[in-house]
């Protein structure tokens, strides 16, 4: 997306709506832009489009995904795909589709379809892969060149897909993997599991591939009870868990997996997390709501209401945030600024070697006016698939912000 200005309008709820204990900028605002006709299901962010996965008509062929251009917020596209579809994730140029297919009361119902998004605006349905050893498909997760995906029905492990050739390579034995409780981040998955996180090794190299190879137990609060992992997200070098039991958010630090910080959830029982532009966005079935988290303060910066119950899924890429509602069948997007000032420009992203670090290896023409001196601030890394002429490799990247000023990194 280009250099743009955002005017912030529709509902604004900033500091009179956080919980007592934590702090809003008075200058930054948390709002709702637009709305979108259709939604309920998985949602996803990738390359300026959003990918919506929608029940529609009725048993076999009830399903549907809806592409919307980030740029306008309108529907450009859609394609016809099976029954009851859930998690979606991208992968290169495809899309992946959990399908429940459970309607059928077949042993192993579940399937994904593959969709190729090589022109967003001209999906087509590419192969189904049926082998999935899943009844309920879930959650899904695209990491490193590899496809997650998890079990609603409780008793399957999460089947694993090479995005390559599609095929089945593997399983990790986690269980109710069935929205919200994954998040990849470098050569790691993580996981919920029980009052756990799982750290799964994602590294395809690694002879401990798909391995689970340690748990990070989460904090028991004073006079609190034990944890429960309702939904994670990656974000940068930490972990955002929500811990539905104690009415938190716990941030596990990466490098030495302990919860760092914790923050009150003013409304509880969070469904799902995404991550952006140095925010997490939190949403919730009753009251169908979304709350924002700044990740450089930890603190709860704002939270729109009125939405729609049941917003069980979420998306983000830079600034914007988009909440699928099953209540009110639609997209809300959600955009946090500074007071309609701010602008947003594109991302800045450069490769680096497997090993590397984003801090040390960034180049000089990631100095802009403003922030030349910050060179090694904000950056967050993943795989993808642009690198070493379209095969894939690591990825730095983080988002600047223009103030009128210049430039500045969160």
């Amino acid at each position: 997306m280009g250099l743009g200005k955002r005017v912030a309008t529709g509902l604004l709820v900033v500091g009179a709506a956080v919980a007592a204990g934590t702090v809003a900028s008075a200058s930054t605002t948390v709002s709702v832009v637009a709305t979108i006709p259709g939604g309920g299901s998985g949602i996803t962010a990738s390359g300026g489009y959003v990918y919506v996965a929608e029940n529609v008509g009725s048993y076999p062929t009830n399903g549907l995904v809806r592409v919307i251009d980030q740029a306008t917020n309108a529907e450009v596209a859609s394609v016809t795909v099976g029954n009851t579809p859930q998690g979606v994730a991208v992968s290169g140029d495809y899309l992946y589709v959990a399908i429940n297919n459970s309607a059928n009361n077949t042993a192993q119902a579940g399937s994904v379809e593959v969709i190729d998004i090589h022109d967003p605006t001209a999906p087509l349905v590419f192969t189904t892969i049926q082998d999935v050893s899943i009844y309920s498909p879930g959650a899904v997760v695209a990491a490193n060149g590899y496809v997650y995906v998890g079990d609603c029905s409780g008793g399957s492990p999460v089947a694993v897909i090479r995005a390559s050739d599609n095929t089945v390579v593997g399983s990790v034995p986690l269980t109710n993997q069935c929205s919200a409780g994954m998040s990849a981040a470098g050569n790691f998955l993580y996981a919920k599991d029980g009052d756990q996180v799982a750290v799964i090794d994602a590294d395809p190299a690694s002879q401990t591939f798909l391995t689970i190879l340690r748990t990070i137990p989460l904090t028991t609060p004073a006079g609190g009870v034990t944890p429960i992992v309702s939904t994670l997200v990656a974000s940068g070098s930490s972990i955002y868990v929500g811990d539905s039991a104690n009415a938190l958010f716990q941030v596990i630090d990466t490098s030495t997996e302990l919860v760092v910080a914790t923050i009150s959830d003013p409304i509880t029982y969070p469904t799902a997390m995404a991550a952006g532009a140095g925010y997490v966005y939190v949403s919730y079935d009753s009251p169908g709501a979304v709350l924002v988290i700044d990740t450089h303060t930890n603190t709860v910066l704002g939270i729109v209401d009125s939405i729609g119950d049941y917003q069980d899924n979420i998306a983000a890429d830079g600034q914007n945030a988009y909440s699928s509602g099953a209540d009110q069948l639609s997209v809300s997007v959600i955009y946090v600024g500074n007071s309609g000032s701010e602008m947003y420009v594109p991302m800045q992203a450069y490769g680096i070697a497997a090993d590397g670090t984003c801090a040390k290896n960034a180049p000089n023409h990631v100095n802009w006016p403003g922030i030349a001196s910050q060179e090694s601030a904000g950056w967050a890394s993943s795989w993808q698939q642009w690198p070493n002429n379209g095969t894939g490799g690591y990825v730095c990247f983080r988002q600047p912000y223009y103030t009128g000023s210049g430039y500045s990194i969160r």
